[in-house]
């Protein structure tokens, strides 16, 4: 189990810090919250996240997980945000999720770029032919939204 002391790796990590700054400043992160998805998080954070995208965009009440993890997610917002400015603080909140968005594309594409490859492989059937062109229009229009984001 992963903590918001020590995550694995760089998406934990950022996924720990929007999640933070999502509980301890949700006045600041409305903006934000609805334009990253909850597949941009690392795993063991898409629940909380996707109830925390419930109760700030449909008022719906969430229970919050019983281990501890919400309280430590808030002890790292305190520990590592209390001393900026409420500009920094939204400014931090808009890094974390044009990165969390970024890395989400990221991802979506190399996916798309890996089931392309394996339809090469494929015989010349007209369903392959069909699903290339889907892949390719959905990988067309990912790469207009991360050179948006860029």
């Amino acid at each position: 189990v992963m903590t918001p002391d020590r995550p694995n790796n760089p998406l934990a990590r950022l996924s720990e810090q929007f999640l933070a700054l999502c509980l301890r400043f949700p006045e600041d992160v409305a903006a934000s919250i609805t334009s990253v998805p909850a597949s941009a998080l690392s795993e063991p954070h898409r629940q909380l996240y996707e109830a925390l995208l419930a109760r700030y965009t449909t008022g719906q009440s969430t229970t919050a997980p019983a281990d501890g993890f919400v309280d430590r997610l808030e002890l790292l917002a305190d520990r590592e945000f209390a001393e900026l400015s409420p500009e920094a603080i939204r400014q931090e909140i808009a890094h974390c999720a044009h990165a969390l968005r970024r890395h989400h594309i990221t991802t979506a594409l190399q996916h798309i770029a890996h089931q392309l490859k394996a339809l090469e492989r494929s015989t010349g059937h007209a369903t392959v032919a069909s699903e290339v062109t889907a892949l390719e229009r959905t990988f067309h229009a990912l790469t207009q939204e991360l050179a948006t984001l860029t």
